[in-house]
């Protein structure tokens, strides 16, 4: 099943919320009159201390352009459905591959 462009900007709409609510001061660096960003959920690395995380922001426009896709949760393999958006090098590589392989073992 294909989530719709609809579906899709409406999980953006959830998690930029979820975001700004969480962590209200993250996105002052961007400027007055920001426009909301989503950020992957399998992007964040820790700095070199460990106690920040290094975040991918993407602007409402990415699920229009596909650089935000839907992720199956848990892995289409399994019987997941989309439910998530995350970046799609995220998609391909760590949601794609690697949790499903860590999945079947």
């Amino acid at each position: 099943m294909t989530a719709s462009p609809t579906k899709k900007l409406h999980w953006f709409d959830q998690g930029a919320t979820a975001f700004a609510s969480v962590f209200p001061d993250a996105l002052a660096h961007l400027g007055p009159g920001a426009l909301p960003h989503y950020v992957c959920p399998l992007c964040p690395e820790p700095d070199a201390t460990g106690k920040n995380y290094r975040v991918r922001l993407f602007p409402r426009t990415a699920v229009l352009t596909h650089d935000l896709t839907a992720e199956h949760v848990p892995p289409k393999a399994f019987g997941g459905r989309k439910l998530v958006l995350t970046c799609q090098p995220c998609n391909n590589d760590i949601g794609g591959s690697q949790l499903e392989a860590h999945a079947r073992r």
